[in-house]
């Protein structure tokens, strides 16, 4: 499993057919932060791809979000 047996996964989901497509996978149930509930979500790459304060202040909400969540 390799990189895949972290703590803590964000996930980038750009549609609910795509997470519906991981779930339906045997092996995402077999991922420790799935089996875990430590799994979190993000529709919006763009700001992870940017620079600049305005797209840091975005990621650091999204990871705040996560990490208050679990």
């Amino acid at each position: 499993m390799g990189l895949l047996d972290a703590d803590r996964i964000i996930a980038f989901i750009d549609s609910p057919q795509a997470l519906e497509n991981a779930e339906s996978n045997p092996l995402w149930s077999q991922l420790p932060a799935v089996k875990n509930g430590q799994l979190c979500t993000t529709e919006n790459l763009t700001p992870w791809i940017l620079t600049g304060p305005a797209a840091a202040e975005i990621v650091t909400s999204d990871l705040e979000a996560c990490f208050a969540a679990s």
